[in-house]
């Protein structure tokens, strides 16, 4: 038997009671993030931030990455304009796992970044769909599991 306090706000999102009724929302978060442990950190980080940090976070993070692109002409994986092929992210090491590759054709691939991963679960289907597959996604040569976008190899 577990006993629990009652929710403050009935929209925490931590409690047993916003627990059973956010567990629809779960299977999202599953679907679309590789690794259970990834959608649960991904998912807590939301709660913390709240909808409102998260929503400026997002605009923010879509201006950089659009500022980004037209800088360099990119339009899509296949047609990458001027980005960067191959990044090593800590410069002067020559060791493979800070090497990254462009991921040169259309992906499922996230960036595996906390704040990242927060904008893509945080958004609407048809931009998880039309928008996140194109953009620029930078592959880990030593473990391909993890990804880095642009704007965080560049921060």
């Amino acid at each position: 038997m577990v006993f629990s306090a009652t929710c403050f706000s009935n929209e925490c999102g931590f409690c047993a009671t916003c627990s059973a009724r956010g567990s629809s929302n779960m299977g999202r978060i599953k679907l679309h993030l590789k690794e259970k442990e990834e959608a649960e950190r991904a998912s807590d980080l939301k709660k913390f931030m709240g909808k409102q940090l998260v929503e400026e976070e997002t605009l923010k993070y879509h201006a950089k990455m659009k500022e980004i692109m037209v800088k360099a002409d990119y339009i899509s994986p296949s047609d990458s304009g001027f980005m960067r092929t191959r990044v090593n992210y800590e410069k002067g090491q020559g060791i493979d796992y800070v090497r990254y590759n462009l991921i040169r054709k259309e992906h499922k691939e996230l960036c595996s970044d906390g704040h990242c991963q927060v904008f893509h679960h945080s958004a609407h289907e048809t931009m998880i769909k039309s928008y996140y597959p194109l953009l620029p996604i930078y592959k880990r040569l030593a473990s391909p599991s993890h990804n880095l976008c642009a704007s965080c190899i560049q921060s």
